[in-house]
This record gives structure tokens, C-alpha cells and sequence, in this order.
């Protein structure tokens, strides 16, 4: 657990010109790992703080949040009632960290990794009541395949004769550090659940076609998500008890309001699923989304212990600055980080030194030459296509109107990951003909009784990353 020191927190709230005592509440951590906090719900009913820097620099996205910004608090006089928390564990981003409660396995809770990524959790949760704004007369919140159902709550010393600083004066007053979000735990995370052997083609184009979904409604909304990569997408459903299982995106600390042929920094913490201009957009995202659809759907083809469709000649084809971190990667994840040909990198010194000046001259290059990183599209386009004939042999002995659809899905794979932005199809489009692929599969019979069967445990780790950023 990341502990920020009293002579840093002094100094950041001299920065920020709040002059406040060294946070001390909800700090303590038992011997068994448990943490007890004592929290209070900010009014709902209210706007519940200021507008992150973001909105304030940003006047699309100010536009977008001012629906919000102009709800008078109706109830100012009311409290929400204090509520004990006893945290444990469960994992660590590089902006939050992720407990659930011991008593009560329902929700899960994200706290700051430290005092300088408070804006950050402080943000996502103004971003998801953004989003349950727009979304509510149009979808249903479940069918948004859209982590949206955040509760903010702050930390609050029960000793002082206050108590909390009342959800009425929850504005600028509010102290950051001690902002605490709630939300509904999910089932598991799309790393664990696609990597296991039961899981079939069919399932692993639906899982496809959630995520598509929720991209398409954050594009619909004039927005893009900012960090789109499998970390940030959970899954709802157990499989093993016949649940449909149900992909929702996650994570709104990058969420950017975004124009049809807008572009803006790429702020991700990660350059994982960045595409190769360098730069974030509509069509940007729908690289990304790309990445991830190859991700859910390669472990289907995995065998004997597999990571990866490609192995990468170290002294040709690799980044030595990323090797390291590459390992911890599988397929595709892994190949574009490793490949030298490839723009994408995750962790280490040179996430913000070289690999950020070379990203930015990318980006302009862009717009100078219309395209970018052929090099890229076809290291890509390389792994798609041993990826798709991997399926291809899988189901060679079934139905030709399958094999039609695999084929589909790797024209429509290649040309999502066009090094040309302008190539690439809309987010809307991608959806479509997603469904198109879905529909034509559902109408075929089941798997041919030819097909060899697998060992369920090749490729499949027990363990993942509950989730991760």
C-alpha cells in the first residue's frame, strides 16, 4: 500500500493553496490486512465537487458536463449516514487501488494509489454520472455494456465533533485525497475469462460484440474513453453456472469529450493499446478496440502452453527497452510491445523520455504524409492473419458459411488496424458488421464432431489481475 509522506502531503497542499492538516483517517491497517475507513456518501442529488482541470481546459468536454454543473442541491440540510468499511486488498493500478469490503462482497471500492492520482479517482467518479445522465433515456444501464454505477463517498473522521464535511458544502471544500468510489464488483476481468479453453468462438464473438457496443455508445455521446485496452473491460456472468457473460468497459480516469475528426494527447498510463499516429481520436479508438478483439479471440486457438502466435527474433525484431515488460504481456499485447516495428510501449524510463518525443513527431507526421507506421500494419496485419488461419484449420471440417464468417472477421480486423486513420471504419460501422458476424454464426449448427478435441488446460492460467489502472 502506497503511504505518501507528511512533508509531501504538506507540500501538495501548499501547491494547491489548501493549507490542509496531513490527512490521518482511514490509514490504519491491522495485522490480518484489513483496513478500516468510515465513510459518508456526498449528496447525491448535487454536483459533488468542482470540475476536474480537464473540463476546465477542455470547453467540449465543459459543454458536456454543464447538464451537471447547473443542478441546484435541493436537500442541503440532509447527511447521509456514517458507514464503517473494513477493506481488503484485491489489487493495484497505477492510479488506484482496489478493495472490497469484508462484509459485504457486493461492491468494490477504489481509493487513490496516492495524494497525486486523487484528481484522477476524484474525476471518474463526476465522468460515470456524466455518462448515467446521458445514457438514462436512451439505454438501460445494463445494456450500456458501461461500468457506470459509481457512488462517490469521502472519508471522514468519526471522532471530530463535525464528523464529515457535510455532503452540502461538497464543492470546491472538498478534499481530494480522501475521496472514495464504490461500485458494483463485477464477476471477473476479460484477461481471466478469455483465457478459459471452454470458452467458443460464438462466446468469444459476443465478448467482442459488448465491447464494441460500449465503444460505439461513448462515440454516439461525442467522447472516447482515452485508455481502451483489455485492463479496463470487466466481465459480468459466471459461465460455470450458464450465465450469459457480458463485457462492460471500465475506468473513466482518461474519459475526453471528442469532435467526429477531433484528436488530442494520448493520457493513458500505458501506450498499450495506442495507435501507431500516436495520438488519440474516434479512429484512434477504433484501433485500440482492435487489439482487444484479437486478444479475446486468440486464446480460443492457444495450444500447448502458448502466449503468443508469434515468437520474435530478439536481435531483428525486438525493443530492448521493453523486453522485460513485454513477458508479462500475452499475444498481441505482447507483440506490439516487443516489436520494434510497433509504437506501443507500457512501462520503464523510456515511457517518458525517448518513446514520448518519438510519439509526438509520429503524430505530426500524420497530418504531413496522411499515413502512418506501414511498418506497423503490417507487423499487424502479419499476426491477424496467422490468427485467422488458426481458425480457419480449427473449423476446416465445418460448415463453408463459418469459414465465410472467420474470413469476415479478418477483413474487418485488417482494416481496423490500417496505419491511415482515415482508412479505418467508424466505430458504428465496426459494430455492425460485428453483429452481421454474430447473426451468421448463430444461424450455423453446432461445432463439427471432427474437430480435435483440446487439452483444457493448455494456455489457461488460473490466475489474473482482478483489475488493473
Amino acid at each position: 500500500m502506497v503511504h505518501a509522506s507528511s512533508a509531501s502531503r504538506a507540500q501538495h497542499n501548499d501547491k494547491a493553496g489548501m493549507n490542509l492538516p496531513p490527512l490521518k483517517i482511514g490509514k490504519s491497517v491491522g495485522g490480518d490486512g484489513i483496513r478500516t475507513i468510515v465513510v459518508q456518501e456526498l449528496n447525491p442529488s448535487s454536483r459533488s465537487g468542482e470540475p476536474s482541470p480537464q473540463s476546465r481546459t477542455d470547453s467540449a468536454f465543459h459543454r458536456g458536463m454543464d447538464s451537471l454543473e447547473s443542478k441546484e442541491d435541493s436537500s442541503k440540510s440532509l447527511e447521509s449516514p456514517l458507514i464503517t468499511l473494513h477493506l481488503r486488498l484485491l489489487d493495484k493500478g497505477e492510479a488506484k487501488l482496489v478493495y472490497e469490503d469484508i462484509n459485504d462482497s457486493r461492491f468494490v471500492y477504489y481509493l487513490p494509489v496516492s495524494d497525486d492520482k486523487a484528481e484522477e479517482v476524484f474525476s471518474e467518479g463526476d465522468t460515470a454520472a456524466l455518462l448515467r445522465d446521458e445514457l438514462a433515456s436512451e439505454v438501460a444501464e445494463e445494456d450500456s455494456n458501461l461500468h457506470i454505477d459509481q457512488v462517490k463517498l469521502i472519508q471522514v473522521d468519526p471522532s471530530s465533533p463535525k464528523g464529515a464535511t457535510s455532503p452540502s458544502n461538497a464543492s470546491s471544500s472538498v478534499d481530494k485525497r480522501r475521496i472514495v468510489i464504490r461500485t458494483r464488483r463485477a464477476n471477473s476481468n476479460l484477461e481471466k475469462t478469455i483465457r478459459n479453453p471452454k470458452l467458443d468462438l460464438m462466446e468469444r464473438v459476443e465478448l467482442c460484440l459488448d465491447v464494441g457496443h460500449g465503444f460505439k455508445r461513448l462515440q454516439s455521446k461525442g467522447a472516447v474513453h482515452g485508455d481502451a485496452k483489455t485492463d479496463n473491460v470487466l466481465v459480468q456472468g459466471n459461465k460455470s453456472k450458464g450465465d450469459k457473460l457480458n463485457a462492460i468497459i471500465s475506468d473513466w480516469g482518461k474519459f475526453t469529450k471528442m469532435f467526429n475528426r477531433g484528436f488530442g494527447i494520448h493520457k493513458g498510463n500505458t501506450r498499450l493499446g495506442m495507435a501507431p499516429e500516436g495520438y488519440l481520436s474516434k479512429k484512434g479508438e477504433v484501433y485500440s478496440l482492435a487489439l482487444i478483439l484479437v486478444r479475446i479471440l486468440e486464446e480460443g486457438v492457444f495450444e500447448n502452453g502458448e502466449d503468443c502466435l508469434i515468437s520474435l527474433d530478439k536481435d531483428t525484431e525486438m525493443k530492448s527497452y521493453e523486453v522485460k515488460e513485454g513477458k508479462e504481456r500475452r499475444g498481441i499485447e505482447k507483440f506490439v510491445v516487443q516489436n520494434k516495428y510497433c509504437p506501443q510501449f507500457e512501462h520503464g524510463a523510456i515511457r517518458s523520455g525517448l518513446a514520448r518525443v518519438y510519439n509526438f513527431f509520429r503524430s505530426i507526421a500524420v497530418f504531413v504524409r496522411g499515413k502512418a507506421s506501414p511498418e506497423s500494419e503490417r507487423e499487424v496485419h502479419r499476426y491477424i492473419s496467422v490468427l485467422i488461419d488458426k481458425y480457419s484449420d480449427k473449423f476446416r471440417h465445418d460448415d463453408d458459411a463459418k469459414l465465410d464468417m472467420i474470413s469476415g472477421l479478418r477483413v474487418l480486423l485488417e482494416q481496423m488496424t490500417r496505419s491511415n486513420p482515415a482508412e479505418r471504419p467508424t466505430m458504428g460501422e465496426v459494430h455492425s458488421r460485428l453483429q452481421v458476424i454474430r447473426d451468421g454464426l448463430s444461424r450455423l449448427p453446432g461445432p463439427s464432431k471432427t474437430e480435435p478435441p483440446r487439452d483444457p488446460s493448455a494456455g489457461y492460467e488460473q490466475r489474473a489481475p482482478l483489475i488493473v489502472e
